[in-house]
């Protein structure tokens, strides 16, 4: 997974605006808060299946980051799928976690930043120590992959499955030279 440079990107963004405008997608997300300058994408090399993820980053009101919208692309650059992740802080510090797939709701949770990892099951507690080793991440970030992330990485690890992981965590985290195998073994 390789960051493009600016211009790349922006004329990855712009494709994707006409794409998503033409099958008629409409975020969950009001339009004010796509910050369409923040945009990052990234080429995709899974296990040879090609792909570019487009990121735009959700900001304002009481959304904070990692809060994005992500469109991936495939070789020929038609669009295949997008997700909508939002993060929203409440005034109790909690935050509300939403995730959206393809316009679809398909998960939600509350997470508390402030409450300690040893608090979790053993299980979240693994997977949350292993992103941190594999991706050199916060305990808070790598909590946030979990539960964002979770449902598109903990399935069997094939060129499709591996290119929506990728794409996840690249909305969140850089993935640098972690391997997006390694990464989905943590789920």
């Amino acid at each position: 997974m390789v960051q493009l440079d600016q211009a790349a990107s922006e004329a990855a963004a712009s494709r994707v605006e006409v794409l998503s405008e033409e099958a008629g997608i409409t975020p969950h997300t009001p339009a004010a808060f796509i910050n369409r300058e923040g945009v990052k994408a990234y080429a995709i090399d899974a296990d040879g299946v090609q792909a570019t993820s487009v990121t735009f980053p959700i900001e304002g009101d009481r959304f904070t980051q990692p809060s994005n919208l992500t469109f991936i692309l495939d070789e020929a650059g038609n669009l295949t799928q997008y997700s909508e992740s939002t993060v929203v802080e409440r005034e109790d510090g909690i935050l509300d976690v939403a995730t959206y797939r393809d316009g679809v709701l398909v998960h939600t949770a509350e997470f508390d930043p402030a409450a300690p990892a040893t608090n979790a099951p053993t299980a979240v507690a693994d997977t949350t120590s292993c992103l941190m080793v594999v991706l050199g991440v916060s305990a808070a970030t790598a909590g946030l992959i979990l539960i964002l992330c979770g449902g598109s990485c903990s399935v069997p690890v094939t060129p499709p499955t591996a290119t929506i992981c990728a794409a996840c965590i690249g909305g969140i985290a850089v993935v640098g030279g972690a391997s997006i195998t390694a990464v989905m073994g943590c789920f």
